[in-house]
């Protein structure tokens, strides 16, 4: 299972490519999950720089989502790269977890990029939790690590482009600007609570979907 899914990884990684999308940690990683949804669901779209394009630009619609499904395809993802590193992955979702309302496809790429800000916060063994809940009429998602932490003064200034605390070379600083553009475009909230030396919490908040 472990080859399979390191695989498909790769594979998503060469077709994101092939569209221009960054194959990195802070690129549109929500389109590396799209394509392999898609190429495990047999559609064919996934086999051409064409039918990627569309299927890039068809994730781009807001809608009913299920907050679950995508906290899921992004663990299976990383799992096999936390597995190498000592890293227990957690989860604890409500089930079952009314919808959202929102785009399935940048709200991948807001939880990838959260999730992998969290796997690399872990200095050596450590845990991943991901978390959903309901609160009055919203849907909560939570990514908590046991990292390193951020320092109080550095949390402000986190959400801004190309800030980094990451050592040269590990990061341009755009991951938590685009997440926090993408929640803000969802009307949504995002918040961090981070101790030094004990981890950060990152919670995101999306308004429930409602049926008309």
């Amino acid at each position: 299972v472990e080859k399979r899914v390191a695989g498909d990884v790769v594979e998503g990684l060469v077709l994101a490519h092939c569209v221009g999308a960054p194959a990195d940690d802070e690129g549109d990683l929500g389109l590396v999950v799209d394509l392999l949804a898609a190429r495990r669901q047999g559609d064919g779209r996934a086999g051409s720089r064409e039918g990627i394009a569309e299927l890039g630009e068809e994730g781009r619609a807001f809608g009913r989502v299920d907050l679950n499904d995508i906290l899921c395809e992004v663990l299976e993802l990383v799992r096999h790269q936390a597995r190498d590193r000592n890293i227990v992955l957690d989860e604890n979702l409500l089930v079952p977890l009314p919808a959202a309302h929102g785009d399935a496809s940048a709200l991948r790429q807001v939880f990838l990029n959260l999730v992998m800000n969290a796997l690399q916060a872990v200095d050596g063994k450590g845990a991943v939790r991901v978390e959903t809940a309901v609160d009055a009429n919203q849907v909560v998602a939570r990514v908590i690590d046991t990292g390193t932490g951020i320092a109080p003064d550095l949390l402000d200034q986190i959400w801004n482009p190309f800030f980094t605390t990451k050592a040269v070379g590990k990061g341009q600083g755009l991951g938590l600007a685009v997440t926090y553009d993408i929640i803000k475009k969802h009307d949504g909230v995002i918040e961090v609570q981070s101790e030094l030396g004990k981890g950060t919490e990152f919670t995101v908040k999306l308004s429930l979907w409602q049926d008309k």
